[in-house]
């Protein structure tokens, strides 16, 4: 198969941190992700019509869905087209936090693990907060093993 190529593109360093490694470090990349994802998808489809979604929908969703819908005006979309949550920081600035979909979240934490130098727990939950969120993240970063 033929090598992918990704075009050069601004990263929001509050976001995602460059890295030349992998494809977690591209937003495109993760633009793609969100939108494979149907409940991400529906959302930000819903958030760019700038509508809620409806209550008959989000019923069938997953737990995962359902806690995104519940923070509907805190999702938003950067520059780079990635669907992100607003962490509130009290006393500094904000931080936009990709929304990572399922499938790809133990990749995603494994990746972050090694580019950041292979961080203990405490400083890869730091470093998460800092670039993604997802229900649950804290825990998942509890059941990763860090065999370093």
């Amino acid at each position: 198969p033929a090598a992918r190529t990704v075009p050069p593109m601004n990263i929001d360093p509050t976001i995602i941190q460059h890295n030349p490694t992998p494809l977690y470090t591209d937003p495109a990349y993760i633009v793609e992700l969100q939108r494979k994802d149907s409940e991400i998808a529906q959302i930000i489809d819903h958030i760019l019509q700038n509508k809620q979604l409806p209550k008959h929908i989000i019923s069938t969703w997953s737990s995962f869905g359902k806690t995104l819908v519940h923070q509907f005006e805190r999702l938003t979309i950067n520059s780079n087209n990635v669907l992100c949550r607003i962490y509130v920081n009290i006393g500094s600035t904000d931080t936009l936090q990709a929304i990572i979909p399922q499938q790809h979240r133990m990749k995603f934490l494994q990746q972050l693990h090694i580019d950041c130098g292979h961080l203990g727990k405490n400083r890869l939950q730091h470093a998460v907060k800092q670039r993604a969120y997802w229900p649950g993240w804290s825990s998942d970063i509890s059941r990763l093993k860090l065999q370093c």
